[in-house]
């Protein structure tokens, strides 16, 4: 376990690899980004996607998309004050959503739940429970990560395929996948012929991807593009990793806002001195807006720092290595604990202490650049950062303005603590309550 900062660097840009426990999650996303090791098919995977993350395509697409379904949560939850939100679910749907129309042109209509939550007045009918969402590709995605123990003990000995049910619950996920694909070609192909009228969203990821390919000029042996079955992992990929760090980094943000209420008020000012007219209490909250607001922006840094969604990453060594006078072997498993780099007092000031002001100042607030790392550093650093930190923007944006934060009253005495799987999140699930501010 690696906690320098200079080793860290070391680690995550020169002569290391994925591990090879991946396999375990390779069982449930197959070959994408997230779980190729270092090689030559990653680095085709990577040069091949990486294009379709243009900055502005990325703005354009989200401050188009995002805005209306944050809208539609301060509907939903002004219609439901006082009751208790558990605001992972909430959260993971709205992301969810917004992710389908950006990457993949689907409409995963998760946010339906939310809409019948709201209308369950009193919260009877379900318990304040949000049911699950009804699309099949969800659904199958779902009951992949449902884990037994005899599941993992299969996975870790590479005898996957005697899971009966999981194998089937595979080709169910495959086949929802590429409905999903295929929606996309047929809809990119009306739209190079002109016959697409009612075209509702900008094009895709996904979109982009099926014109993609490796502009390297070495790749002579190699695919030039993402075959169907390499696509179908991406998106698997994409799905997972895409809704449900930014849905945890909302999450913290909400916790935050809740322990913090001094914070959170200092949050609202910054934001509410940037409405376009004193009188304004709705006004839109769009990138270009958000990006002049100094402390709500702090404050979003300084929960990624508190809390990092993903808390730890691994590599092997590649090679032999030589790190602060100690040999260490090839093969050798670092673990790089993000959540303690974070809260390293060799590196910053007051670091079990919540201060968004230390974003504030001209210089950077750690003493070692790759100190702060939620989205990792090197060549498989997060290929989605902007991705996540515009829409987490986005979505916290009209949330803050529009309710106050407060924990519920059944979390009130709660001891959180700290659970992980792919994401870091509170446990116990967080509930809050909201109040409408105008």
């Amino acid at each position: 376990m690696v906690r320098d900062a200079d080793i860290v660097k070391r680690v995550l840009t020169f002569n290391t690899r994925f591990p090879k426990k991946t396999r375990i999650l390779r069982n449930l996303f197959g070959n994408g980004l997230v779980t190729l090791e270092d090689g030559e098919d990653w680095k085709r995977h990577r040069r091949i996607i990486q294009p379709s993350f243009q900055t502005r395509f990325i703005k354009e697409s989200l401050d188009s998309i995002v805005p209306k379904y944050a809208e539609r949560l301060v509907s939903y939850w002004k219609r439901s004050e006082g009751r208790e939100i558990d605001i992972s679910v909430h959260l993971s749907d709205c992301t969810l959503d917004v992710l389908g129309l950006v990457a993949f042109a689907h409409d995963f209509r998760a946010m339906d739940s939310i809409k019948e939550w709201s209308e369950d007045e009193g919260g009877h009918n379900r318990k304040d429970q949000i049911a699950p969402v009804s699309d099949k590709l969800i659904q199958a995605l779902n009951s992949q990560f449902r884990a037994s123990p005899f599941r993992l003990l299969l996975a870790i000995l590479n005898l996957s395929w005697l899971d009966v049910t999981a194998n089937r619950t595979k080709k169910a996920l495959n086949n929802a996948v590429d409905e999903v694909i295929e929606k996309a070609q047929s809809k990119a192909e009306r739209s190079a012929q002109g016959d697409d009228t009612n075209k509702v969203v900008p094009n895709s990821l996904l979109e982009a991807l099926f014109d993609a390919k490796d502009t390297d000029p070495t790749n002579q042996t190699r695919r030039k593009r993402l075959d169907n079955v390499e696509l179908r992992d991406e998106v698997k990929t994409f799905i997972v990793a895409g809704h449900e760090t930014t849905s945890t980094w909302c999450t913290w943000c909400s916790f935050c806002l809740c322990k913090y209420p001094d914070v959170q008020q200092k949050v609202y000012e910054d934001i509410m001195k940037h409405r376009p007219s004193p009188n304004d209490h709705s006004f839109p909250i769009s990138l270009e807006l958000v990006n002049q607001m100094p402390y709500f922006n702090a404050f979003m840094k300084e929960v990624l720092r508190f809390y990092p969604p993903v808390g730890l990453i691994s590599r092997s060594l590649a090679g032999e290595e030589i790190m602060n006078g100690f040999k260490i072997p090839v093969g050798t498993r670092i673990t790089i604990p993000i959540h303690l780099i974070h809260r390293h007092p060799d590196y910053w000031t007051n670091p079990d202490e919540f201060q968004p002001e230390r974003w504030l100042k001209d210089q950077f607030p750690a003493s070692h650049k790759n100190a702060f790392l939620p989205f990792g550093v090197g060549p498989r650093n997060c290929i989605g950062e902007n991705f996540a930190t515009f829409e987490a923007k986005l979505i916290m944006g009209p949330l803050i303005r529009s309710f106050m934060f407060n924990f519920a009253p059944s979390l009130r005495s709660a001891e959180f603590t700290l659970s992980a799987f792919v994401t870091t999140k509170p446990k116990p699930d967080v509930k809050i309550c909201v109040r409408s501010r105008a």
